[in-house]
């Protein structure tokens, strides 16, 4: 017996171990899918659609009812109709297949044309121009009205009904089939539709599409045992539940129903409120004491981890995800490096990490990715592609260098065999602390938190996750329990509502569209400058053949189905082709152009919405000089057009005009700044400089050094030996004249003294899509022009990115040393002289290989710099 089969058999109860032995008998055949269709699911389906039917039959009766014929017919195994009913759940079948592959297949199977109508609303089904437009219909509903319009109608003899274990057997052989592209599942397709009727089709492409077919997945649950939904929860298993609860009269005992180590359940979540804080301390927590905790932007995970009965030395580990899913292969099964390399982290800890009288244990945490070089988390998105670069990296990796999958625990549910569900909070975060004896900085930790009682101290928290640029913040009752599978009001999270610094709303003309999986739209202000000179001569009057048209943005989101359907009603037969632009157009496009263009006198307005304003240069993009940043829109106003929407001018002197600057971070040492935050960045930065000297970053302007100059900082850098956040690079390039863009793409030079600089030390992503475009300096550059008092010409070490003609102005900026003559020499230039002394191979008193503290002090140093005065 492998060792996942004794922890389970030894702490599972009678359920789990009766699924396990044996599965119950039927005393009657299977019924045909026809017959699950009618009974089941349309009968569950038309109750939830149809809210009349609702009042005199609910979605518990058509079940029940199912259940019990189904008891008398065929016996107590409703597992094979169950893995039907539950096609998400069902963890074992992969079929890999989603709607642009089903598609394909049934358009074979029709022998469609390409040009055909019906092979194109396959095709596109997702374009809304082609189906959302018209309704709501899902995709399996489509390719059944498409395959009862082309097939010749026949009625299937009972004999070529397919049963419930015929349908099962095809879906086993798609799974089988999942990971293979070369075998073909065309046949197997034709010949279940060929068997099928419509209405067995819908809901067969639904389960292989793994959709639901009908809902209501708890009602079937209940129906079928009053402890079936609790046992799920617990171990996420069809199998366990379907054949360990077949008798109905048989109830779980309260051991039965607690946390099983070695086998998934489903996490406690937390409530979202919106409330003032006062009203969250007072109402949710009636002012007593709570714990407030770091929200982190992770993957939530759940780790089982138990001793090795063999060996006391070794521990065993499972990750499961709060879906179920095994990641246990990518973090690792067993702790010591000489046992198992194949994961990221189990096989870093040792059986020390973890008190010795612990047995086993599940932890709840979350799963985030960590920099060690910026000692920050990174993004959600970042988590399992560290996993996977570690695994790549294997014994090469460095975890001091490289981001990698970091465990935060903040919750023990289950300790030496005993469920800590019924354990008050307080007792739980004890019993972590006992279990995590000695955490694995940046790896295997414990999540920190603090006690409060107040709105205050809410407020006082948020403050710090905002300047964290954290996620939000969790607060959980000190004496909550531990519900498994529920949405707990003792548990809240509070997310901050980050302002928008584009506060005004825009009525926009939509003048362009762009049709694919999410149609955008080009959106314009009416130009009104020639309106307005008129109008100051003493004349006004808006000619709808003179008006001008200026793009300004494209939006595809906030958008609903609605709003598409009155688009669409609203401009039929109104768009017209590019190539059918008059030679005086109306409407102005920059090189953004749209595919199909409309008459603004036609078209519909709509109130949009932004995150900020960007400048961009001329004729890029559109037509005006600044677009909008993450556009969305808010609503379709109907009670607008194009003489009543938003002008150029009005655009131009509103408020949103005067925050273009702190939009586009400009810097200009006159912007608000929010109260500051000591974060946990800032202080590790603290801890990691300490020792060395940092410039004075107090703000006022020294010197207009960098007058003729735009940087962008993209990443933390080197300054005076010390690591700094791009914050203090942006407020040290500022005090010598330097304007600063957060977008470089948005810079415009109009004057040729003005010269862009990117400033980065790391390659991440972002300055990865830059580097074709521009060259990448250091900041030692800019560190080298503030000693030196004048703009130096750069050399290698100067440089990050460079193109071949810039590396060769760079060599010929060197001196013999390697160094660059004109840069004064100081404490934190000599150590680079004395590179190049090295690399010349000439001889260097061994004084000298000292640190520059030490160098400092160093009579040498002093004579060494007087000679070269």
């Amino acid at each position: 017996m492998n060792n996942k089969e004794e922890y389970e058999c030894s702490d599972l109860a009678s359920p789990v171990e009766k699924a396990r032995k044996k599965k119950p008998i039927n005393h009657g055949p299977l019924p045909s899918f026809r017959y699950i269709v009618n009974q089941l699911f349309i009968p569950v389906e038309n109750v939830t659609r149809n809210r009349r039917l609702h009042l005199s039959v609910n979605k518990t009766d058509v079940i029940f009812r199912f259940i019990s014929n189904y008891r008398q017919t065929v016996g107590d195994d409703i597992l094979p109709v169950a893995r039907l009913y539950f096609p998400k759940w069902d963890r074992k079948r992969v079929y890999m297949m989603k709607e642009h592959k089903l598609g394909k297949i049934v358009c074979d199977y029709l022998k469609l044309h390409r040009n055909a109508e019906d092979f194109k609303r396959i095709h596109n089904w997702k374009q809304l121009s082609y189906n959302h437009m018209k309704t709501s219909v899902p995709f399996s509903d489509l390719l059944v009205e498409i395959i009862s319009r082309r097939r010749i109608s026949r009625i299937i003899p009972d004999s070529e009904l397919l049963n419930v274990n015929d349908v099962n057997i095809i879906l086993d052989k798609l799974n089988s089939f999942a990971q293979d592209k070369n075998i073909s599942k065309a046949d197997i397709f034709q010949n279940t539709i060929n068997r099928m009727g419509d209405s067995e089709l819908r809901y067969f492409f639904r389960i292989v599409l793994k959709d639901d077919p009908v809902g209501s997945e708890s009602v079937f649950l209940n129906c079928w045992h009053p402890d079936a939904r609790r046992l799920y929860d617990l171990t996420h298993d069809l199998k366990l539940v379907f054949w360990g609860l077949d008798d109905p009269s048989s109830r779980l005992s309260t051991k039965q129903k607690q946390i099983r180590l070695m086998l998934p359940f489903t996490p406690q979540r937390c409530q979202r409120v919106r409330s003032e804080y006062s009203k969250i301390a007072s109402y949710s927590f009636h002012d007593l004491p709570f714990l407030i905790e770091e929200k982190f932007d992770g993957e939530r995970m759940q780790v089982h981890i138990a001793r090795d009965s063999n060996d006391h030395n070794k521990l065993i580990f499972k990750y499961f995800t709060r879906n179920a899913m095994d990641y246990t292969s990518i973090y690792g099964a067993n702790s010591g490096n000489e046992v198992d390399f194949t994961g990221c982290i189990s096989h870093l800890l040792k059986s020390s990490n973890f008190h010795e009288n612990m047995k086993n244990c599940i932890l709840d945490g979350e799963m985030i990715c960590y920099d060690p070089v910026l000692r920050i988390p990174l993004p959600y998105s970042c988590v399992k592609l560290s996993a996977l670069h570690s695994l790549a990296l294997g014994e090469n990796r460095e975890l001091d260098k490289e981001p990698h999958p970091m465990f935060m625990a903040f919750d023990c549910v289950y300790l030496n065999d005993t469920s800590l569900e019924d354990y008050d909070l307080s007792q739980r975060k004890s019993a972590l602390n006992y279990v995590l004896r000695k955490p694995v900085a940046n790896l295997f930790t414990i999540a920190d938190y603090e006690v409060a009682r107040s709105g205050d101290e809410i407020g006082k928290a948020m403050k710090k996750a905002i300047s964290m640029d954290s996620e939000g913040i969790v607060l959980k009752h000190i004496q909550s329990k531990y519900v498994v599978g529920s949405i707990s009001k003792e548990w809240i999270k509070v997310k901050p509502e980050y302002l928008e610094e584009f506060g005004e709303n825009l009525d926009l003309v939509i003048v362009g569209k762009i049709p694919g999986a999410k149609t955008s739209y080009i959106c314009a202000l009416r130009d009104d400058s020639e309106e307005r000179t008129v109008k100051e001569g003493g004349e006004h009057n808006s000619n709808e053949k003179s008006c001008k048209f200026i793009t300004l943005c494209k939006i595809a989101n906030g958008f609903s189905i609605e709003d598409y359907r009155y688009i669409d009603e609203r401009t039929k037969n109104k768009w017209k082709k590019m190539d059918e632009m008059p030679q005086t157009p109306k409407v102005i496009f920059g090189k953004d152009i749209p595919d199909f263009w409309i008459d603004p006198i036609d078209s519909v307005v709509i109130e949009a919405r932004a995150r900020s304003i960007a400048l961009q240069p001329k004729q890029t993009g559109y037509a005006t000089s600044t677009t909008l940043y993450n556009a969305y829109c808010v609503r379709i106003r109907p009670d607008k057009d194009w003489k009543t929407a938003s002008t150029l001018n009005e655009y131009d002197i509103s408020s949103n005009r005067a925050k273009i600057h702190s939009a586009q971070t400009i810097f200009n040492g006159k912007r608000k700044r929010r109260m500051h935050v000591v974060s946990k960045k800032s202080h590790l930065l603290d801890v990691l400089n300490k020792g060395y000297t940092t410039s004075n970053s107090s703000p006022g302007k020294v010197s207009t050094l960098f007058s003729d100059y735009v940087f962008s900082v993209k990443t933390d850098c080197i300054y005076h030996q010390a690591l700094m956040p791009i914050s203090k690079l942006n407020m040290v390039i500022a005090r010598y004249g330097g304007a600063l863009a957060r977008d470089p793409e948005s810079v415009i030079l109009n004057s040729s003294k003005k010269h862009l600089i990117i400033i980065a030390e790391k390659m991440t992503s972002e300055v990865k899509g830059l580097t074709d475009k521009y060259n990448i300096f250091k900041f030692k550059w800019c560190e080298d022009c503030i000693t030196t008092g004048m703009v130096v010409s750069p050399d290698n070490s100067h440089i990050f990115i460079s193109d071949l003609a810039l590396n060769q102005l760079c060599a010929s900026n060197e001196s013999t040393f390697s160094g660059n003559p004109i840069v004064a020499l100081n404490k934190y230039t000599f150590w680079g002289v004395v590179n190049g002394l090295n690399s010349s191979r000439l001889r260097i008193p061994a004084i000298m290989k000292k640190s520059h503290l030490q160098i400092k002090s160093c009579m040498i140093f002093t004579n060494f710099l007087c000679f070269l005065a």
